[in-house]
């Protein structure tokens, strides 16, 4: 249960920065919830790629730091493959 909070204080916390997260906080989550998180974020750039093609009035700025989230998440993925690949 501590994991459920510690990740809901993180979304709180992200939510004050701006909609980023640092790598830190991805870091202490687990693959699940890096794979969950990953596929949120993919759904929410195509909402807002769609939302900038369609209407006039852009969101650029949240698109590309959505895209860096999204790299961001991608390189702990990575990380984390790694490290369980070399133990085995």
């Amino acid at each position: 249960q501590t994991g459920r909070l510690q990740t809901a204080n993180e979304n709180k916390s992200a939510k004050k920065r701006g909609g980023f997260m640092k790598a830190s906080e991805l870091r202490e989550l687990t693959l699940d919830e890096l794979n969950s998180k990953h596929q949120e974020l993919k759904e929410e750039f195509m909402r807002i790629r769609c939302n900038t093609v369609l209407s006039a009035d852009s969101d650029v700025h949240q698109m590309r730091k959505t895209r860096k989230d999204i790299a961001r998440i991608n390189t702990i993925l990575n990380e984390k493959n790694r490290t369980t690949a070399a133990e085995k």
